[in-house]
């Protein structure tokens, strides 16, 4: 069966339809994600039998469907792509599905940079997962279920038992840092003027403005500013963040209940960066926007979200390192993000390759490119007198701008 032949998920943005005598499609050339090479697919004739009308062939999704949708050029597709023995550029596909159906949707929808995963388990379903693991009742129960159950490995079917004890409960609460590395800003003190612009338009863009409901107040998207100190070499010295709680201000009581919330204007965070910022003898600002994953799809034992658990668990594990001294260290590759339609900036589908090229944010620049950073100066007592030099006066940052 086709099912047991080598593929990859692949991601393609249209660009032409490849059409037979009689002008109906077959095939499509596009441009690959991540590396925008120019390719051809080619769908593979299938079981109609057995499909019945479901198959979407390129003919017939390029035909107006009931909601008026046809897919054009501009539009992006998550494929299985089939390799071509004779051709690296030509692939052979089953199923196409429709991410965004034209270019139009494409630019609204879809959101492309370098990010970083983070998720966060709720607290019941982190010590029910931790009674499975390592509870003797718990790991019994794991038993017991792995015998009756084929081609399913521990981790899988702890997982099952999570669903079936917490049916409807979020798995995780799960983040994305996206960094935009084309937008970011390598000024020195006497450019601030310029950098205090483009981070006003930054800090000013629609999807990070507060959104009051009937219940709270929130920002769909947040802010979040990596400023990289560079030496004369422009290598990385020191760097801090803007972090998404630096855009609020918050009172609490002695119990740490929070009192009182408000979010910080443009102008108002625009001021606390550049306040450290003119401080550098001269900077890489690196803006970077924070999107949640869909909740509905973090729901555990409801239809395909096993699917979209899993995903941003991996995401998770390849989006950060440990150290020499023991520390988890952020890492980002090239991802992709489509966003729930209607505005609420949601992520509901991602692209992501773990085979990428990883970097530490703090060392990310333009054209794909990475920063170095600046030898760690010797001890004074290891230097012969008269030896060494002055080092060049960086400021010492700490990783969190204060209030």
């Amino acid at each position: 069966m086709q099912e047991k032949r080598p593929y990859r998920v692949g991601y393609v943005m249209v660009r032409e339809f490849l059409c037979d005598r009689e002008g109906k499609a077959f095939g499509i050339t596009g441009l690959r994600w991540p590396d925008g090479k120019e390719i051809q697919v080619i769908q593979e004739a299938g079981d109609e039998a057995g499909q019945g009308q479901r198959r979407p062939s390129f003919e017939r999704l390029r035909t107006p469907d009931y909601q008026g949708r046809a897919l054009a050029c501009g539009g992006m597709l998550r494929l299985r792509l089939f390799a071509d023995p004779l051709n690296s550029a030509r692939f052979a596909t089953d199923w196409p599905h429709v991410l965004t159906y034209d270019q139009s949707e494409s630019l609204h929808l879809m959101r492309f940079g370098h990010g970083h995963v983070r998720i966060f388990t709720p607290q019941e379903v982190s010590a029910k997962r931790h009674w499975f693991a390592a509870s003797p009742q718990g790991k019994e129960l794991v038993e017991a279920n792995l015998a009756k159950a084929h081609g399913v490995n521990r981790d899988e079917m702890i997982e099952e038992l999570l669903a079936a004890e917490f049916p409807g409960r979020e798995r995780y609460r799960a983040l994305c840092y996206l960094y935009n590395a084309d937008a970011s800003l390598r000024a020195t003190p006497k450019e601030a003027d310029l950098v205090r612009d483009n981070l006003l338009t930054f800090f000013q863009l629609p999807e990070m403005q507060p959104v009051q409901n009937q219940a709270t107040a929130y920002r769909p998207v947040k802010p979040y500013l990596l400023v990289r100190s560079l030496d004369s070499a422009n290598r990385v010295s020191a760097s801090f963040a803007f972090q998404p709680s630096d855009a609020e201000w918050v009172r609490r009581d002695q119990a740490g209940r929070i009192l009182e919330k408000r979010f910080l204007s443009p102008e108002e965070c625009l001021d606390k960066v550049m306040a450290r910022v003119v401080r550098c003898p001269r900077f890489d600002v690196l803006p970077c926007m924070v999107y949640p994953f869909s909740m509905e799809q973090m729901r555990m034992g409801e239809g395909s979200n096993t699917y979209h658990i899993r995903k941003v668990a991996k995401m998770n594990r390849e989006s950060h390192r440990l150290d020499e001294q023991g520390v988890y260290r952020p890492l980002v590759r090239e991802m992709g993000f489509k966003l729930a339609p209607g505005g609420s900036f949601v992520i509901v589908e991602s692209l992501y390759n773990q085979s990428l090229p990883a970097c530490e944010p703090e060392l990310l620049t333009r054209e794909r490119a990475c920063y170095e950073r600046s030898p760690k100066p010797k001890p004074r007592s290891a230097e012969k007198p008269g030896e060494g030099s002055a080092p060049e006066e960086e400021p010492s940052f700490s990783m969190r701008l204060g209030r």
